[in-house]
């Protein structure tokens, strides 16, 4: 089956190695803006929470309740920010580095169109396990002979 996979696999990167690519830039970027956005929603829902609630966790002695939904604030907070810098550092670049990324890309796609015109280079790592196998039974073969010409001598549990 792994070795249908793999046909399978070449054939789809050569056919959209340039498409999945390019899919995987867009969902990169999208990712980092989702975190953001997340933070930022669950900061507000904390920040809800600790409005309506602090009256009641007030008088019911609830200061590490309210210590914990601080911290927490500031987490989301910490997280809204990194992920809202790491996006404008990804955007930036994929912007400067846009014709190197092209180039990278188009590589990819010249590399997946080699590997679905020649399949025989496939069989390489096929043909050099099997060569292994064969390899290392040829060395157990050896080291039982060699393992066998040793003398054994019973133990008699007394220490010399």
């Amino acid at each position: 089956m792994s070795v249908i996979y793999s046909f399978v696999f070449i054939y789809l990167m050569s056919a959209f190695a340039e498409t999945i690519a390019w899919i995987c830039v867009v969902l990169a970027q999208l990712a980092l803006i989702g975190a953001s956005v997340v933070s930022y929603f669950w900061r507000q829902d904390l920040i809800k929470t600790l409005t309506d609630g602090r009256a009641e966790w007030e008088a019911n002695n609830g200061e590490s309740l309210i210590k914990e939904n601080e911290k927490n604030q500031k987490l989301a907070l910490t997280g809204l920010v990194l992920f809202a810098v790491l996006a404008a550092a990804f955007l930036l670049c994929v912007c400067c580095g846009f014709k190197s990324l092209k180039l990278a890309i188009d590589v990819i796609d010249a590399s997946a169109d080699f590997l679905a015109g020649t399949k025989r280079i496939i069989f390489v790592p096929v043909l050099y396990f099997f060569l292994q196998v064969i390899v290392f039974f040829v060395w157990l073969y050896a080291f039982l002979h060699v393992a066998s010409m040793n003398e054994f001598k019973p133990d008699t549990g007394i220490i010399p």
